[in-house]
């Protein structure tokens, strides 16, 4: 590294991680030098080892890197960048070797790869649309499971885990209880924990088959899309058997046996939709653990990628109901999971990264393209090293030279698995700290708890999931209700009621009740507002112990608003319901879901509120399964534009859900209107290190990966 206290430039920046210092120097620049001086400096501050800390922080580097030298690249950008960046790729894309070398530290224990996967046949009873590999006729012989066993043994690790995958590896079950007594027999010997994992299409799971798995403890991967109609649809029979029944009886089975399972279902771009229905019918069925895998290889566009999140956030709160939850934290499914290198085993014993298998339909291809060796040239599984960004570098090494198209793909689906890893992250988070105090000082109009407590309404509005909820939900009691209160005063002293609509319930006075008993400093209600219509019931709530509302007005216009609550009338009791509020001089705000029905009435709607007296508006990003409801971005930004028009002095605006830009540079620089922008975890960063604007106007921003995935 240069003879300077501080970093001044990418290059920089990898050669202090490639050294055995450990306290990170200072920064001296902007754009990406300070975007990834800011991840290097996050990881480097964790509490893992010297060794573990600077691997990461040069595999994720490099990982962001590659994404924007590939971005670069599709944009067709003629820039010095490229070129910087290619260097630096190939100058560190070895660092676990560079690593072993400067910190004198053994390169088997840098990188311990544990995991096998054995293709034990390429036969299958389904023709899956998301599978690309075409089908044909081979099978393992035990001799190589034999040799792939004894290879997976020569991990480092204490603990190893073998994985059955094919085409439908129960179609060759007597093999893999061969190949299970054999690993157990080395695993005794060695004394070398073994794990085993099976994953199938479940038509061939019988009682024996679940004996066998409940006696040797292997974890069965069950593929299953949903209810009959999506089921048929995605997965269908080789031939044309209906083969539903079948299956979920199969299910059934394992489900009741004890042995550890999970569902894994496939989303495509153009089912997105049906997928908190398909979580419904499986939950409803009795089936609890369930992955959710996007389906790589394709294209997700904006509007599929807007209606995959809003139905897993509807899924999850099915979820949660359930008090079950997504199955998507395995080690062995991190996100971007195309950037996953699953070392694979072939029937005829060759040894390849099946990296590509997403994307390709010649399976001879696949393994030279990605081809680390064969059973009798390898002898030690420490010797690969499939880290992310080696990874990522072969895969658009090998995919984009041939077809452009390929890079944009491989892109897209490297995004859309940073927004996955965002929203598991995030989901997490809540449940750990479920109950617990949130801490969202960005928003100045929600307070600390959030409590739903009826999916009943008086509206029906379009983007609104509580029919789906509905299905799987029953009120709570009053003794639940009491139980929830009291959990959340533990750590908060503010809470939300909310529903559906609250106004409508015969016992909300007996909760405001409860609210007073337990001392809550803070109650605010989200409402449409119908029920404040009548201003003697609002001034009984606020007699309550309300203290804030926050209503629900989609349009000043009648034609928009009633359009979406599906209810005529409606915004004509919610307006008398906000100007009774007002006149009893209580805290409001107005909450805007924006969707295609109102993007070009915002402006107007946020002014004539303004007159009322409105002073506090919350924007929020339209949260469904229906692209026909996805706002147009270039209207909406307009409409935003003209709110800067109008006299709102005094005025705050909150926006929740969009994407980072969204909000016009004439906010920005009003000095009249407060805005806020609630952070749902995604980022933006140039990729470069530069001061010029010319540049900069020229390249525009690249929407990166996600820092936070560490």
């Amino acid at each position: 590294m240069a003879n300077s206290t501080q970093i001044r430039n990418i290059n920089e920046l990898f050669e202090f991680l490639v050294t055995p210092l450990d306290l990170m120097p200072g920064h001296k620049g902007c754009g990406e030098l300070s975007n990834l001086y800011g991840i290097a400096n996050k990881i480097m501050s964790s509490s893992k080892s010297l060794v573990q800390r600077k691997f990461e922080a040069i595999d994720t580097l490099l990982t962001h890197i590659i994404y924007a030298k590939e971005w670069l690249i599709m944009k067709n950008i003629k820039c010095s960048l490229i070129k910087e960046y290619s260097d630096i790729i190939d100058k560190y894309i070895d660092f676990p070797w560079i690593l072993a070398k400067n910190l004198n530290y053994p390169i088997d224990r840098i990188f311990k790869l544990d995991r096998l996967v054995l293709l034990v046949t390429h036969s299958c009873q389904l023709r899956c649309k998301y599978c690309s590999v075409r089908k044909f006729k081979s099978d393992m012989p035990f001799l190589n499971v034999k040799k792939s066993v004894d290879l997976l043994f020569t991990s480092k690790n204490d603990e190893v885990e073998l994985q059955f995958f094919g085409g439908e590896p129960l179609l060759k079950y007597d093999m893999i209880k061969q190949a299970v007594d054999y690993a157990e027999s080395l695993s005794h010997s060695c004394g070398k924990k073994i794990k085993f994992l099976l994953t199938t299409n479940g038509i061939g799971l019988s009682n024996e088959v679940v004996d066998f798995c409940r006696k040797h403890k292997i974890v069965v991967e069950f593929s299953l899309d949903g209810d009959l109609e999506t089921q048929l649809k995605n997965r269908v029979s080789a031939e044309g058997e209906n083969y539903y029944d079948k299956v979920i009886n199969n299910l059934s089975i394992l489900s009741r046996s004890g042995v550890e399972y999970y569902i894994i279902s496939v989303i495509l771009p153009d089912s997105t939709i049906n997928l908190s229905r398909n979580i419904a019918s499986l939950l409803n069925k009795g089936f609890m653990n369930l992955q959710i895998n996007y389906a790589l290889g394709q294209y997700w566009d904006d509007d599929s990628t807007a209606a995959l999140f809003s139905e897993l956030e509807t899924s999850s709160i099915i979820l949660s109901r359930h008090k079950s939850h997504f199955v998507n934290f395995l080690q062995s499914r991190r996100e971007p999971v195309v950037l996953n290198a699953e070392v694979t085993v072939d029937c005829d014993g060759a040894i390849f990264l099946e990296t590509g298998i997403c994307l390709e339909q010649d399976f001879q291809k696949l393994k030279n393209d990605f081809r680390l060796g064969t059973l009798d040239e390898v002898r030690d599984i420490n010797t690969f090293f499939p880290t992310r960004s080696r990874n990522f570098k072969r895969l658009v090494d090998v995919y984009s030279k041939e077809n452009g198209g390929f890079r944009k793909i491989i892109l897209n689906n490297v995004r859309l698995g940073m927004k996955m890893n965002n929203f598991l992250l995030n989901l997490r988070k809540s449940r750990v700290t479920a109950g617990s105090k949130k801490s969202d000082t960005t928003n100045p109009i929600l307070p600390d708890s959030d409590n739903t407590l009826t999916l009943k309404c008086n509206n029906n509005c379009v983007f609104c999931p509580r029919e789906l909820l509905s299905m799987i939900s029953t009120p709570e009691s009053p003794e639940l209700v009491k139980k929830s209160l009291a959990k959340i005063r533990e750590s908060s002293d503010s809470i939300t009621l909310s529903g559906g609509e609250v106004t409508i319930m015969d016992n909300l006075f007996d909760v405001l009740k409860l609210c007073q008993d337990l001392k809550f400093r803070r109650v605010s209600m989200i409402t449409n507002g119908r029920r404040l219509s009548d201003i003697q019931f609002a001034s009984e709530i606020i007699r309550n112990g309300v203290t804030d509302f926050g209503l629900s007005i989609y349009s000043t216009d009648p034609k928009h608003h009633d359009q979406i609550t599906r209810v005529k009338g409606s915004l004509h009791q919610a307006l008398l319901g906000l100007k009774n509020l007002l006149r009893l001089k209580v805290h409001v705000w107005v909450n805007i879901t924006i969707s295609r029905i109102n993007q070009d009435s915002i402006s107007q709607t946020i002014e004539e509120l303004y007159k009322l007296g409105v002073r506090e508006f919350q924007l929020i990003s339209v949260v469904t399964g229906n692209p026909n409801l996805f706002y147009d971005t270039d209207l909406l930004q307009y409409e935003l534009k003209k709110i800067c028009l109008y006299n709102l002095n005094g005025a705050t605006l909150t926006f929740r859900g969009f994407k980072q830009g969204m909000v016009p540079k004439e906010l920005y620089d009003s000095k009249d209107i407060k805005y806020v922008i609630e952070d749902h975890g995604f980022n933006t960063f140039l990729p470069l290190d530069c001061n010029s604007q010319e540049y900069l106007n020229k390249v525009g921003h690249i929407t990166s990966l996600n820092p936070d995935n560490s």
